[in-house]
């Protein structure tokens, strides 16, 4: 096949990377990756932002360099910016911490190897660089000299290496052990040297450097002596905002840390509040009435309005986060995938991402795959609407009168609204579903087996934050042994291309797992993913710099206001 034009500038590029990044550009210029992927797998591979945009504008026949952006206001610096957010449901404690308000505390102060939003690219932050050995299975990271705590102590690599053997670690309760499951065990995180940490996972994992960026909010590095249950009577970081106060159930507050590592980044503002509600209503109220400046994780029932007033700036992010509705295929009537496959039929999805979210969002076709993750396959045809065959599909599995069934969900966002439409399309079949909505600390429960009505109910509804890469749903709520596998869903077949897809190196494979998975999904039906989300938030007119993270985390470094 010809050389794209500019392709003879990627000799010297190829002499700076190793054989794995060379794989990527060769699959770059073959036409077998678009630009998104290639960001995603360049930057994955270790291979800098800077200059895997050098590889574009080479393929590109351009010369490197930054695009303009739009155009903005000059950003001052001052300023105290205030912030409605979810009061957080438990203590803060980075090993454990698991809901919105706790993670938003958090990310204030701490900082992770690498930073990710919704774009595909890993942004280095403590780890500068990362590459994998020969298989995939070995990574080694290169830890950002020069950095401190906020206590003044030096950031190590002992310090990066505790951080990851104590999520590791089944005895200290981890939520990250829901991505590390199968993945990275306890004892497999070695220093080597004063600069670079070593992992050696259970298996190759292409994706690795993703499961230890802040998309596993827990990994935050912490200092090796550090007690994370005394988070919140320092909070501890190496982040350019530093601890002043915290209030349980009213909220905390930062200010500009003036020994921050990266010059190139001091925070704009002097400081930062966080204000607790327990409910998003009273946030947009407070917004619209000039007590705080931003507010982040909209559902859109609830800030319709706000999102069209022009006195305020309406903030959009595409994103994967989505809702599975989980149904047992371990009892009956569900252990039927023609009984699930039915509910799927009767679910009329573009009404729905209508009616709940005015399309602010993507149609859901029964997989954690979403559309604007790389590896997708969108050919794969979209589930529509069918009642006919949704009836017939019930009259075959003996269910011709329906059946009683109850829907647990909990109360937050547009779930209720969704367990709604979803109950209101089986009774179009025959199916009669009662809906029990809880508050969210009763629905979650333990978040285990036996101790959650999530993972334990008949069909539950649960929302599924962000990520770039699909990894961690794809593995924890759908493997056999998935911690979060609420469909009690048991497929050899499922298992083994997944491990396919994790472990493979080569892109067009990894694509061809992918597809096969969802094909498989839509065939067994164990959930149903109406729809993606935008991530969505507002702030006052004159606040610049705000940047939502679709997996719940606010990113106030490069915020200012007017």
């Amino acid at each position: 096949m010809p050389r794209r034009s500019g392709s003879r500038r990627l000799d010297g590029v190829r002499s700076q990377v190793g054989a794995a990044e060379g794989h990527v550009i060769d699959e770059l210029l073959a036409g077998r990756l678009g630009r998104r992927e290639f960001l995603r797998r360049a930057t994955v591979l270790g291979m800098s932002i800077p200059l895997a945009g050098g590889v574009l504008a080479a393929c590109a026949g351009e010369v490197p360099g930054e695009s303009p952006g739009p155009a903005a206001g000059p950003q001052q610096a001052g300023g105290t910016l205030r912030n409605a957010v979810n009061a957080p449901t438990a203590a803060i404690d980075p090993t454990t911490v698991a809901d919105n308000g706790g993670l938003v505390t958090m990310c204030q102060v701490g900082e992770y190897l690498s930073y990710t939003d919704s774009s595909p690219e890993l942004r280095p932050v403590l780890a500068e660089r990362w590459a994998p050995d020969d298989t995939g299975r070995v990574w080694t990271f290169d830890i950002r000299q020069g950095v401190r705590f906020h206590n003044g102590a030096p950031l190590t690599v002992a310090d990066v290496v505790a951080t990851f053997e104590r999520l590791a670690d089944p005895a200290n309760g981890s939520n990250a052990l829901s991505v590390f499951s199968g993945v990275l065990s306890a004892g497999a995180t070695r220093a080597q040297g004063d600069t670079q940490v070593v992992f050696e996972l259970d298996k190759p994992t292409v994706n690795f450097p993703y499961l230890v960026s802040s998309q596993n909010y827990n990994s935050m590095i912490l200092p090796a002596s550090y007690d994370p249950a005394q988070f919140t009577v320092d909070m501890m970081g190496t982040g350019p905002f530093r601890f002043e106060s915290y209030t349980p159930g009213v909220g905390a507050a930062f200010v500009a840390n003036p020994d921050y590592w990266d010059p190139t980044r001091p925070p704009f503002l002097e400081r930062i509040e966080l204000k607790y509600y327990s409910d998003m209503q009273p946030q947009i109220l407070a917004l619209q009435g000039g007590e705080v400046d931003v507010v982040s994780g909209i559902s859109f029932s609830s800030g319709r309005g706000l999102l069209a007033d022009p006195n305020f700036t309406a903030l959009y992010v595409p994103s994967s986060y989505t809702r599975h509705l989980s149904m047992r295929t371990d009892q009956a009537p569900f252990d039927d995938a023609r009984v699930r496959r039915a509910l799927a039929l009767a679910l009329d999805r573009p009404a729905a991402l209508r009616a709940l979210l005015d399309d602010k969002g993507e149609l859901g076709n029964d997989s954690p795959f979403a559309p604007s993750q790389a590896t997708t396959d969108t050919t794969v045809p979209q589930r529509a609407l069918d009642l006919a065959q949704a009836r017939q599909l019930l009259a075959d599995a003996g269910y011709a009168d329906g059946f009683d069934a109850t829907i647990a969900a909990p109360r937050t966002v547009d779930i209720p609204d969704l367990a709604v439409t979803i109950q209101n399309a089986a009774r179009d079949i025959g199916m009669r579903i009662e809906l029990n909505i809880m508050a969210p600390n009763d629905y979650y429960g333990d978040a285990t087996f036996g101790a959650s009505p999530w993972l334990d109910s008949q069909l539950s509804l649960v929302d599924y934050g962000h990520r770039s890469v699909p990894d961690v749903v794809a593995n924890a709520a759908l493997r056999s042994d998935g911690v979060w596998n609420a469909a009690h869903y048991r497929s050899p077949q499922y298992d083994a291309l997944f491990d396919e897809y994790s472990s493979q190196l080569d892109v067009t494979r990894q694509k061809e797992a992918v597809g096969a998975m969802q094909r498989l999904l839509l065939e067994d039906t164990p959930i149903i993913v109406p729809y993606f989300l935008n991530w969505l938030g507002a702030t006052a007119n004159g606040v610049q710099g705000v940047n939502l993270n679709p997996t719940g985390q606010l990113d106030l470094s490069r915020a200012s206001i007017a």
